[in-house]
């Protein structure tokens, strides 16, 4: 695939004090070429793919002139890998890798909070025709900050359940950060810790 894009500035970036009016959009050039094979009697399906993008004008914070700016060009490529596998009728397996190479071209360092790293793990499992409960695991690696920050890396824990009341009602739960972990996305930032949420879905 291929494909290009834009994002413009924020009212933030543009007219805050810590903006810039003169600011242009932000645009990207991006491709991917990818593989994907089941095995197995389907029971396994493994996947590659690699990408590559490529932004002008993009739109990032300078510590320099202490506001948001055009900083030229910067690129982002990697691979990414996936595994299906479903090993019976009721329970299946998902997993993702990711790796990203980013650079900015005008000074040679890494974008910010981008991760080179990035995994996932799901797992389901379906106990019967009304109950089901997916467990969903995030790996995110230690990636740069401003003011020459690095965040740690971090791992979530998530867990979510539902139930068939009747062919028109299902009830649901779900659990996130099921181990409380203490993380950042942005530094400074603070995230939600475990948290509950339960609700109903009715069709017709």
């Amino acid at each position: 695939t291929y494909g290009t894009g834009f994002k413009a500035p924020s009212l933030f970036q543009l007219y805050s004090s810590y903006g810039d009016i003169h600011m242009k959009a932000e645009k990207s050039r991006g491709w991917d070429v990818g593989i994907e094979q089941s095995l197995c009697e389907q029971k396994l399906t493994l996947g590659a793919t690699y990408f590559r993008n490529t932004f002008d004008d993009l739109i990032d914070y300078d510590y320099v002139s202490w506001s948001y700016k055009n900083i030229g060009e910067a690129t982002s490529e990697g691979v990414e890998l996936t595994l299906g596998l479903d090993p019976t009728e009721a329970l299946s397996l998902q997993a993702s890798y990711t790796f990203t190479d980013t650079e900015n071209k005008l000074t040679g360092e890494d974008l910010l909070l981008r991760p080179r790293h990035k995994a996932d793990l799901g797992i389901g499992y379906q106990f019967s025709r009304k109950v089901q409960i997916n467990l969903q695991g995030t790996f995110v690696g230690k990636r740069d900050d401003y003011g020459g920050i690095t965040l740690p890396s971090y791992t979530l824990v998530n867990l979510a359940t539902s139930y068939n009341l009747t062919k028109n009602l299902k009830i649901f739960g779900r659990i996130d950060n099921l181990f409380d972990k203490d993380y950042q996305e942005v530094a400074g930032y603070g995230t939600p810790g475990l948290s509950g949420y339960a609700g109903a879905t009715l069709s017709f």
